[in-house]
Formats: structure tokens, sequence, C-alpha cells
């Protein structure tokens, strides 16, 4: 064999034993206290609907900074739809090991026996909660309250409603003044008050920018002011305001000394919807289709002090959130379930 060959072969094996993508789960968590994490998932915002990804029109200052401080997968991949990439996210597999193929009844029911992240994480002392949208069914036994979640809180009528939202919070209803997502991070904050010294995750999936359309007056006025019609504009006006309430939870998380062990994720579910027209980052295709328009999606993981910010181009997926989060954890994912995890932790490349 040359040494040609042989060199190659060595700088393969180094690779795949730096990656140690040969093993999807893993037991040991990296930090002696168990951080927290938040994850932020949106609804029908694209890969290029944000600032850092070179939007012309769209104003994203809390997002851009996050972009800065984060490790950012730049082909990390959805599923086209909303709830089969949800069910990815909670289960490590691909919709169809986990039987979650569309939107609508019954294939948006994930299967009973199916085992959660949150479910893990409870097995490791983690308060666990739900915020926003869930479209994996709220049939007897498929609620979010069911799945793993100690706390849930969203508003009936979803994304219909868009000002001074019933809330449902643990079951019980109460009214709440102002824009919804505004009130779904007052409620992460609230959940992250109650938590005190345990440890939490928190699963916070605002509607926006989800059809039917609409924001506070004054961010919709702001970008008609930019030459946009009524739809781009109401569009970008709920993106902006997400980044809004992104700059409050940042602020909230300091004020409270939980930064430094807080991991903060950003994602969206599926690709561009009403924004299409506007900016696309030269991709082919939107939500419901599989081109890259509909599939790759924004991936920012923010640990301050534990991760060098940097742009990985390595092929990620919203299957890898599970094995990854269970590993910063400490959680061990039971033998029985390993063969059926279809994602790698990302914890190398973090």
């Amino acid at each position: 064999m040359s040494c040609k060959i042989l060199r190659s072969l060595a700088f393969i094996l180094a690779v795949c034993t730096a990656s140690t993508w040969t093993t999807p789960v893993c037991a040991q968590a990296t930090a002696a206290k168990q951080p927290n994490i938040i994850l932020i998932l949106t609804d029908d915002q694209g890969y290029g609907d944000v600032g850092r990804h070179g939007h012309p029109v769209l104003e994203t200052p809390n997002l851009d900074r996050m972009y800065d401080q984060s490790v950012r997968f730049d082909h990390f991949y959805v599923s086209p739809s909303c709830s089969p990439t949800r069910a990815a996210l909670l289960t490590g597999m691909h919709e169809f090991r986990n039987a979650v193929t569309h939107t609508l009844e019954p294939r948006e029911h994930l299967y009973k026996d199916a085992v959660t992240l949150p479910q893990l994480l409870q097995g490791a002392g983690y308060q666990t909660g739900w915020i926003g949208k869930w479209h994996l069914s709220y049939r007897p036994g498929y609620e979010p309250s069911k799945r793993g979640f100690d706390w849930t809180a969203t508003n009936p009528q979803g994304p219909r409603n868009h000002f001074d939202v019933e809330i449902i919070r643990n079951n019980k209803r109460f009214p709440s003044k102002g824009f919804r997502e505004d009130v779904y991070f007052d409620e992460a904050m609230t959940f992250i008050d109650q938590c005190g010294e345990q440890p939490f995750f928190l699963y916070l999936c605002p509607y926006s920018p989800h059809t039917p359309l609409d924001a506070p007056e004054a961010l919709v006025t702001k970008y008609l002011n930019k030459g946009l019609n009524k739809t781009h504009a109401t569009y970008l006006a709920m993106i902006e305001n997400i980044d809004e309430n992104l700059g409050r939870l940042d602020a909230f998380l300091e004020q409270r000394d939980l930064d430094e062990n807080t991991i903060v994720i950003f994602m969206n579910d599926n690709g561009v919807t009403e924004g299409l027209d506007v900016y696309n980052a030269g991709m082919r295709g939107c939500k419901a289709t599989v081109w890259q328009g509909g599939t790759r999606a924004l991936s920012f993981w923010k640990w301050p002090g534990q991760w060098k910010p940097q742009t990985v181009d390595r092929l990620t997926a919203h299957l890898d959130v599970l094995p990854t989060l269970c590993q910063l954890a400490g959680v061990e994912i039971p033998a029985e379930l390993q063969s059926e995890v279809q994602g790698f932790s990302l914890l190398p490349l973090l």
C-alpha cells in the first residue's frame, strides 16, 4: 500500500475519531452543573429571514447579536412542514419512523408510546416547560402534559388570535393583554422564575410568522414605510417582534444571573412562506417543498463562555437535537431506544 494511501486512511481515521460521530448517544454531561436549555422554534420563518443572512429589508438586531455569539450550523435541515419537524425534534427520529408525516389529522399524531426529549430530561431532574404551538395533536393522551412537560401554556385558536388572547396555563384559563408572542415570552419568564435552582428545559414555540398575519401596528407601519405591501410588511413585522422578545429574554437571563449556564437555541420549523417574494437567500423553493428553500433552517446555538462562536458547514438536522441535548444534560438514552434514534450528538462540532 502506498504512503499516499496510508496518509489518506490515517486522515480519515483521525477525522472520524475527532468527530465521534460513530454513535448517536452519549451519557456524560460536559459540565459539573447541568445547563439550562431554551429551544426557540419559530413557525414558517425562512432561513433568509434574519439580518445576518443578508435580508435587504428586515431588521433583527437581537438575532444578529445571537448569530455573532453562537455556533451557527449553516447546513441544518428540517422537514418541509411543521408537525414532522416538531416530532423529529422531540424524538430524534425521521418522520417515517415516528409516523408524523403531515399537519392534518391523524398524520400529525405522535404515537403515544414515543419517548420524548422532555421525558428523558425529566429523568435527569429537569423541570420541563412548553409554551405556544404544539401541532402533535391535543387528543386525549397526545397533549403536551402527557408527553413530558411539567408546565404547559398556550392560547385557544392558536394562530388565529393575535391580541388580548386567553391563555391556558396548566389547564387554568386567564385573560392576557397585548400581542400574543409578547405574552408567550412573558410566560417563558414566569416559568423560568418558578423553577428556582432546578435545571430547566423550555420549549418555546411562537406562532409567528404563520398566517393569518397580524402584528403590532407600529412595526407594520415601519415596513409599509419601506415600500412593502401589507402582506409583506406584516410578515416581517411579526419576525421583528420575535426579535424584540428575544432581546427581552436575553436581558431577563442576565438579570437573573442565568445567562452563563443557559444554552439558548434558535431555529425555524420549515421554509419561508409569505416572505418568499421579498428574500429567500438565493434558494429555490418554500414551505412544503423539498428544495433548500423548504428544508434549510436557521440553527443558532449559544452558550456563553463554553462554545466559541463559529460557522459550521457540516450537514446537520433536526434529528440531532435530542441526542445532543441528552449528552449535554448527562442523560443516558435507554438501550432499547438507542437503535431508534437516528440523529447524532453535535457536541464535537459545538
